[in-house]
């Protein structure tokens, strides 16, 4: 993150050329080289994003006529608290909440987040009306994404993001232990960290396998190896 902000300080001005000038700007195409475009520029528009530039963020989301360039954009936005971001969470959600691919997404961008709340942002979204522990789609797109995509808040200090993985892993497996087993597995690889963080996972993964007497049989294994390495 800080190799990203002092590139994007150091050629700010660069970063913006490229993307005004790679940008989509005669409708969406699948045409390689568009596609490549539309990669470039959003690479850029995450760069310009990392200083701060929401306006550029909110423009593109205004004026993108594809999901590739908006959900960029959210992405960055996500990034950001404020207005601007509700707006465009609440504006992708109106307009794409019946189509189950596309808020599996949003619910991604949020469980990705770099806020410093992200933890309790998450945990908002469990209580969302579109969250349930019966979709295993929207369950990866939020718990997963968050376990695997979100490490800062994941590995928060005080362990609150191991104890909203846990509690989730523990219900999933009574509904899918397929998921479950695999929505752990962030959890499983404790011994790589340092030993504040390692006390915090050993003892949940502890806790998990002693508390929770019909754990099905993947995750058990799957718990018992990882603390058995330790």
């Amino acid at each position: 993150k800080s190799v990203v902000r002092q590139l994007a300080k150091a050629h700010k001005d660069l970063l913006r050329s490229v993307y005004l000038a790679n940008r989509t700007k005669d409708g969406y195409s699948l045409d390689r080289t568009e596609i490549s475009r539309r990669r470039l520029s959003n690479t850029c528009l995450r760069y310009l994003s990392a200083l701060g530039d929401v306006d550029i963020c909110v423009e593109q989301f205004g004026r993108s006529d594809n999901m590739t360039d908006t959900v960029a954009a959210l992405g960055c936005l996500c990034d950001h608290d404020g207005r601007d971001r509700q707006l465009a969470l609440e504006a992708f959600y109106e307009r794409w909440k019946h189509e189950p691919l596309a808020i599996d997404k949003w619910f991604g961008l949020q469980a990705s987040s770099d806020l410093s709340d992200s933890v309790e942002r998450v945990v908002a979204l469990t209580k969302h009306s579109d969250f349930t522990l019966r979709n295993p789609n929207r369950v990866r797109a939020l718990l997963g994404v968050f376990g695997v995509l979100n490490p800062v808040h994941f590995h928060r200090r005080d362990g609150a993001g191991y104890q909203l993985l846990g509690r989730y892993v523990c219900e999933m497996d009574t509904l899918n232990p397929q998921v479950a087993a695999r929505l752990i597995d962030p959890m499983l690889k404790w011994k790589n960290l340092e030993p504040v963080r390692q006390e915090l996972l050993r003892s949940l993964l502890e806790e998990i396998i002693s508390t929770n007497v019909k754990l099905s049989p993947d995750l058990h294994e799957k718990i018992s190896k990882a603390l058995a390495a330790g």
